[in-house]
């Protein structure tokens, strides 16, 4: 007997007419969203409803426990340049203002990333990946933290579409994701070899340029910067980025698993940080800096919390980023609160110091999700601080493009709720090449080698991941 449909049809037709009517009536193309709730959720590695070669989105958020595994793009939204955020914040809300929703009211999601920093205006996209780009998904499983799983797909009506089209295209579109809910099990990343792998910078220029950020320290030009490398590898065989999701998403229930893909390129990772969340009037930020290795000995991992806690170069380098995104809240939001000491977060390989802080907004009519997030990053985790003198010295000094890397990437609805999420422990895989990405952040006191070695040990996450090294869960 053939499966119920997802979506009732005539519900279907009612909206894309009623979509159809409003473009006509702006001379502008609208966005119809349909939702159904559904009883399976996809696995996070479920690119099998993910066509080859299309767009595609995949979120495991630790904050939220939302799932969003996400297929197409019914329309980009693009920025560049300073002006990125806003201008992807301007289009949604135009294109938000005017969706017709039906089914369930969940609406449409806005998915996607920016980069760290933009590229000069002549250099184009840099790895495939824009200054900023959004999306709306074609279609959408979303995974609530209740455990409920909602189905929507979207599409953009013209003025010249034909309803009867539309409503044939997003039914298609809901029953072949219906089909295509089967994730692969067991996923374990396929041993890669690496034929070839350079360094950016090499390890002598990186202590380098680790002594010219401290003397600048020193010289009083700043309090804190964070320096950037990266791996650029050849392997022997394409990269398997659904079995590389699966293992990160089972090694580290901490951390938020994401994949962007956009054409042949997949930006993934999984990082411990939240750059921001928003439910209703409430966001939150963290502050996370600090770093200790993780210890299979249960004893001396707690020694090398404690050692943590007590290190004064730790705890200066996390109260700069806390203090800085307190200042940030008490401008943005009322209420401001946060916890009156750090504490340490325990990882798989890894361990911060974290401080929680979250506000209330004084008006959503002001500043959208996209403009706390554009006068967020980078914080002083990512970027230095204080901000302006620290990026004018990175982009002297540091000659990595870092892309994505340490940037806002996350998803945001009709109702400005979202998360963005920090890219840090990530890499950009296309094919069989991938470009992994580390950094740390650079005090007074700072010491070359050691701050090379955090760099080396937050790569083995992504390293594992994608197959290059032995994951041993023994040696956290």
């Amino acid at each position: 007997m053939p499966a119920e449909p997802l979506l009732d049809r005539a519900e279907v037709m009612r909206a894309c007419a009623q979509a159809l009517s409003r473009a006509r009536g702006s001379g502008h193309d609208v966005l119809v969203s349909i939702g159904a709730r559904t009883c399976a959720a996809p696995a996070l590695n479920a690119t099998s409803c993910v066509p080859s070669g299309e767009r595609s989105f995949l979120w495991r958020s630790p904050w939220s426990r939302r799932r969003i595994v996400a297929s197409g793009s019914a329309i980009d939204l693009t920025g560049r340049g300073d002006g990125r955020f806003d201008s992807v914040q301007g289009k949604w809300r135009a294109l938000a203002g005017q969706a017709v929703v039906a089914g369930t009211d969940r609406g449409p999601l806005l998915v996607g990333g920016f980069a760290f920093r933009p590229s000069p205006r002549d250099a184009g996209e840099r790895q495939g990946l824009p200054d900023g780009l959004m999306w709306v998904p074609q279609v959408v499983f979303l995974t609530a933290g209740d455990g409920a799983t909602e189905t929507v797909v979207s599409s953009l009506v013209t003025p010249r579409s034909s309803p009867a089209d539309v409503a044939d295209a997003l039914m298609a579109l809901a029953g072949d994701a219906r089909k295509n809910l089967a994730a692969r099990t067991g996923c374990v990343p396929p041993a890669r070899r690496a034929i070839e792998t350079v360094d950016l910078p090499v390890q002598g220029d990186w202590n380098d340029l680790v002594k010219k950020a401290a003397e600048a320290i020193e010289a009083g030009a700043f309090e804190k910067v964070v320096l950037a490398r990266a791996e650029e590898i050849r392997a022997d065989e394409d990269f398997d980025v659904p079995a590389a999701l699966s293992l990160l998403e089972q090694e580290d229930p901490g951390t938020a698993v994401f994949g962007a893909q956009v054409g042949r390129s997949w930006f993934i990772g999984a990082t411990p940080e939240y750059l921001l969340t928003a439910n209703g009037p409430r966001v939150e930020t963290l502050a996370l800096a600090g770093s200790a290795r993780r210890d299979s000995s249960p004893l001396r991992d707690r020694a090398l919390a404690r050692e943590l806690m007590s290190s004064v170069k730790e705890r200066h380098e996390h109260r700069l980023v806390a203090d800085a995104l307190t200042a940030f809240l008490d401008e943005h939001c009322r209420d401001v609160h946060g916890e009156a000491e750090p504490q340490v977060a325990k990882f798989a390989r890894i361990q911060h110091l974290r401080t929680r802080l979250r506000g209330t907004r004084r008006g959503r009519d002001t500043k959208g999700l996209l403009g706390l997030v554009a006068a967020l990053h980078p914080t002083p985790a990512l970027g230095g601080h204080p901000r302006p003198a620290a990026l004018d010295w990175l982009d002297t000094h540091e000659k990595l493009d870092r892309g994505w890397y340490a940037a806002p990437l996350g998803w945001t609805d009709r109702e400005d709720d979202g998360e963005f999420a920090v890219t840090i422990r990530s890499a950009l895989v296309q094919g069989d090449r991938a470009t992994l990405y580390a950094g740390c952040g650079v005090v007074a006191g700072s010491v070359p080698d050691n701050e090379y070695r955090e760099t080396a040990l937050k790569l083995r996450v992504m390293r594992a991941a994608l197959g290059l090294d032995r994951l041993d869960r023994s040696q956290p």
